[in-house]
């Protein structure tokens, strides 16, 4: 039997429908694009996400899902995507190729996170373009992967 939920967001044998939706997503997704969910709140984005985070398991991509819901700025974006990073089982299994490249990283941003004996030490705004660079090289593009982030705010200037 199927509960309608409203609260977090559905799963399991409780998400249903929007086959030809999810269809559409993943070929875009599988064809290298990025895909933004935007509409009101309640409808079913963190749902759909969540459905296609776990098609991509299936397929054995690997997955980060990141809520951006508490972030109010760039470093705490960056941070708090190397502590989603950490915790997941394929990063761990690549993090010895990367680990200095992390430390740089984490120098980068004026912060209190310590990582392996490396505290931070930088200005944001004067490293932030080495520090994109470095968070970019830190995922194995050679590997099938789909990071969801949910919670996104998008402010208009």
């Amino acid at each position: 039997m199927i509960n309608n939920i409203t609260g977090s967001p559905v799963e399991g044998e409780n998400f249903f429908g929007r086959e030809k939706e999810l269809d559409f997503a993943w070929n875009h997704i599988q064809k290298g694009n990025s895909i933004i969910l935007s509409a009101p709140r309640r409808v079913g984005k963190s749902s759909f996400a969540k459905k296609l985070i776990e098609s991509a398991k299936e397929k054995g991509w690997n997955t980060l899902e990141i809520n951006l819901e508490e972030i109010k700025s760039e470093e705490g974006f960056i941070k708090l995507f190397i502590e989603k990073l950490q915790v997941e089982s394929w990063w761990q299994k690549a993090l010895t190729k990367t680990e200095n490249l992390l430390g740089q990283i984490l120098e980068g941003i004026k912060t209190n996170i310590e990582y392996n004996g490396i505290k931070a030490s930088f200005e944001w705004k004067a490293k932030k373009t080495d520090i994109y660079n470095n968070l970019k090289n830190l995922l194995n593009h050679k590997e099938e992967t789909l990071i969801m982030m949910d919670e996104m705010a998008i402010h208009r200037c």
